[in-house]
């Protein structure tokens, strides 16, 4: 009796499976091409902040410039457009509409540089990327036992 399916070594089997490996890849090719393209959607404004640096029984009143990247999912807070020099890096927690183009939210960061919770009102639609305002206040508590208390306010949108 013959065997009903053909043997792995045989050269039809050998061409199939080749094929398959090469559909592999080019699909992995094309994943991951497409993920800038998904992790591009992403607003970044300048921002003022201003408040208190406790850091070894010292007090520092602070105030500044910078600037936050906002993600479907976060926020990025850093000293630069770019984010080279990241201040905080915090997950969207929770996020309350108290109107068609209005809300607050909560972002979180636990990470070994330390703990932060922003919380805030918004402008705009119900995911980051849709802020058109922002204010609110961060607290950060940082691994070396400094922390700061701001309270950050949106300016001009960047990109």
């Amino acid at each position: 009796m013959g065997d009903r399916h053909p043997r792995r070594d045989s050269p039809p089997a050998r061409r199939r499976d080749k094929r398959l490996s090469y559909k592999a890849i080019l699909v992995g090719i094309l994943l991951l091409l497409a993920v800038p393209a998904v992790s591009s959607a992403q607003v970044i404004f300048q921002a003022s902040f201003s408040g208190t640096e406790y850091c070894h029984s010292k007090v520092t009143k602070i105030k500044g410039t910078l600037f936050i990247n906002f993600l479907s999912d976060g926020m990025i807070i850093a000293n630069d457009p770019i984010g080279k020099e990241v201040i905080a890096a915090l997950h969207l927690s929770e996020l309350f509409a108290t109107g068609a183009s209005s809300g607050a939210c909560a972002f979180t960061q636990d990470d070994a540089d330390g703990f932060g919770i922003f919380a805030g009102t918004f402008n705009g639609s119900g995911d980051p990327t849709g802020f058109t305002g922002l204010t609110g206040t961060l607290s950060e508590e940082f691994s070396d036992g400094c922390s700061n208390v701001v309270t950050i306010k949106l300016g001009k949108r960047i990109l």
